[in-house]
C-alpha cells in the first residue's frame, strides 16, 4: 500500500522533534507547506495528530511548540512479564532496579507504572489490550532481550525506551532496533573472567561451572572459558555443567560432587544462580568436603539469602540499583537521544572463598531498602 503524503510528512516531523528541547517553536504552518509541497488542510491534519499524540501543543497566533515530554503526568512504563511477577524468585533484580528508577525519578516528580505485557506469563501471548494503551513516544524501561517479539511495535510507537543489556546473543533485526534506543549494560563476561581468576589467585585451579542458559554466545559460559584461558587454565567440558532448573540442582546425574572432586579435582564451585546455593552446599557438605578449605563455592549473582547460608557466599554482584537511578536520569533527559552506559560487576568476598572474611553486606541493600518504603503507581490493576 502506497504511504499517504500526511503519514510520510508526519514521519519525519516526529524524527525532528524528538531532536528537539522542550518548548522549541515548529515551523509554522505555511512554511512546512512550501517544504513538503501540500496544501493547508493536510498540513494542518498532520500537526493536529501531533498534539493528539501530545508531541506538540498550539498556542493561538503564536504557533506550535515542542511538549515537554518530562512533565509530571507522564508515567514511566516498567514492564513486566505477568502482574504478579513480583512475586516470582526471578523478579529480584527487577526489584532493585525498580528501587533505583523510583528513588531518582521522585526527585523529578515522575511516577512509575507497572506495565504486564502477558495475563498468563506465557512468552508471546501478549495482552495487547493493555499494551495499546502505550501512546506514541511514552517513556519505557526494558529488563531484558525476553520482550524482543514486543521491539517493533513499541519501534513502531516511537517510544523512548531505555533497555538493561546483559549481553546474551539476540537477532540483527532487534539489535538493529535497540540501536535507536538507550543500553544500560552489565558487563556480565568480564565479571565471570574476573571471578575465576579471583579463585585461581587463592589457588583454585580447577572450577565447576554450573549454569542454566544454552543461549548462543552466553556471557556466563563465554566468560568462563575466557576467565581460564586468561587464568592459564585448561577448560574442561566435564566441568561446565548445563543444569535444567534450578529449582532442582540435583536432578542432574553430572552433580556428583564425591566424583567431581576426585575425578577430575574440583576445588572449586561456580554457580549462576542464587536460588540453587543453599541445596548445592548441603549436598556439598554430606560427601564430607569443607567449605572453603576443601572446595570454595562462589555465585556469579547476588543476592541477600547468600548472606544467610553457612558459611556466607561470595557472589559477584550487579549495580542494579545503581542502574535504575541512571535510568530516571536518561529519561529527564531535554532530549531523548540513542547511546549506552556500562556497569561493571564487583566481587564480594565471603566466607565461602575465603576463611576469616566474614558476612560482608552489599551495599546496594541498604538504599534499596530504604526505597521500597514509598510508594509506588500500579498502573490498570495494581500489583
Amino acid at each position: 500500500m502506497k504511504e499517504t503524503a500526511c503519514s510520510r510528512i508526519e514521519k519525519i516531523l516526529r524524527k525532528r522533534i524528538r531532536r528537539l528541547p522542550p518548548e522549541s517553536r515548529i515551523p509554522n504552518e505555511m512554511d512546512l507547506c512550501r517544504e513538503f509541497s501540500v496544501s493547508r488542510m493536510t498540513m494542518n491534519k498532520v500537526i493536529g495528530k501531533l498534539v493528539q499524540d501530545s508531541l506538540v501543543y498550539r498556542v493561538k497566533k503564536k504557533g506550535s511548540f515542542v511538549k515537554d515530554k518530562r512533565r509530571p503526568e507522564r508515567p514511566i512504563y516498567f514492564l513486566l512479564p505477568v502482574i504478579d511477577y513480583f512475586t516470582y524468585n526471578s523478579s529480584i533484580p527487577h526489584r532493585r532496579v525498580l528501587a533505583g528508577l523510583n528513588s531518582e525519578a521522585s526527585l523529578f516528580n515522575r511516577k512509575i507504572e507497572f506495565l504486564p505485557v502477558t495475563r498468563t506469563n506465557i512468552y508471546n501471548d501478549f495482552d495487547w489490550e493493555r499494551l495499546n494503551q502505550i501512546s506514541y513516544g511514552d517513556q519505557i524501561f526494558i529488563m531484558s532481550f525476553w520482550y524482543k517479539k514486543l521491539f517493533p511495535f513499541l519501534r513502531e510507537r516511537e517510544c523512548e525506551a531505555v533497555i538493561l543489556n546483559n549481553g546474551v546473543w539476540i537477532e540483527d533485526e532487534y539489535r538493529k532496533i535497540i540501536s535507536d534506543w538507550y543500553s544500560v549494560s552489565i558487563e556480565r563476561k568480564i565479571g565471570v573472567e574476573n571471578a575465576v581468576m579471583y579463585l585461581a589467585r587463592t589457588g583454585r585451579k580447577k572450577p565447576l561451572l554450573l549454569y542454566y542458559h544454552e543461549e548462543r554466545e552466553h556471557p556466563v559460559t563465554e566468560g568462563f572459558k575466557s576467565g581460564l584461558k586468561k587464568a592459564g587454565l585448561n577448560f574442561s567440558k566435564e566441568l561446565s555443567i548445563y543444569m535444567k532448573s534450578p529449582q532442582n540442582p540435583l536432578n542432574n546425574p553430572s552433580l556428583n560432587f564425591t566424583v567431581l572432586h576426585k575425578k577430575y579435582g574440583v576445588d572449586s564451585i561456580l554457580a549462576a544462580d542464587p536460588s540453587e546455593v543453599k541445596t548445592l552446599i548441603d549436598e556439598v557438605k554430606k560427601t564430607g568436603l569443607r567449605i572453603p578449605e576443601d572446595i570454595s563455592v562462589l555465585c556469579l549473582d547476588e543476592d541477600v539469602s547468600l548472606t544467610e547460608i553457612e558459611p556466607p557466599i561470595s557472589s559477584i554482584a550487579s549495580p542494579h540499583f545503581a542502574i535504575g537511578q541512571d535510568t530516571a536520569r536518561i529519561f529527564n533527559r531535554e532530549i531523548f537521544l540513542p547511546g549506552e552506559t556500562r556497569f561493571r560487576q564487583t566481587l564480594i568476598e565471603r566466607e565461602s572463598t575465603k576463611a576469616g572474611t566474614g558476612n560482608t553486606i552489599n551495599p546496594e541493600y541498604l538504599p534499596e531498602l530504604k526505597t521500597f518504603e514509598i510508594p509506588l503507581h500500579a498502573g490498570i490493576e495494581g500489583i
